[in-house]
């Protein structure tokens, strides 16, 4: 998330999403190359990077009941869709989406999830994503 991507990169918390995603890569492909990283910043969207595209998708706008549990939810729509054959950067999209819907619960896991509402999300928040990922999320 943005805390740990300030730590990685020794910035300052408060510094912009963007520059601390970039110094985190900076800092972390120096340790590793191949490493992939997803950052998340809650309004302010999120960001992948897989060793050689740095991609950031915007939040959507949905009314917020709690964020708790946004980021495992997060995380859960990335490793879907990378497990469902997306690269990363389109993986991040569906986390995004997942997140989304996950926040206007006030349960940390949405007791409703499918991938009905994640369409219906998608489609009334005006969310920009790839023919691959609504593809997953089609009935």
């Amino acid at each position: 998330n943005r805390d740990e991507a300030a730590v990685a990169g020794e910035m300052p918390r408060h510094a912009p999403a963007s520059e601390l995603v970039c110094r985190a890569i900076k800092r972390l492909a120096g340790v590793n190359a191949a490493m992939w990283l997803s950052v998340t910043a809650g309004r302010e969207g999120s960001w992948s990077w897989d060793g050689q595209t740095l991609e950031q998708v915007p939040a959507l706008e949905v009314p917020i009941a709690s964020t708790a549990g946004a980021g495992d939810a997060h995380l859960s729509g990335v490793l879907a869709g990378l497990a469902a054959g997306l690269p990363l950067a389109e993986a991040q999209q569906l986390g995004t989406l997942v997140a989304a819907v996950s926040v206007t619960s006030p349960h940390t896991i949405h007791p409703t999830l499918s991938r009905v509402l994640l369409r219906r999300y998608a489609c009334e928040h005006g969310a920009n994503l790839s023919a691959a990922v609504l593809s997953l999320v089609e009935d």
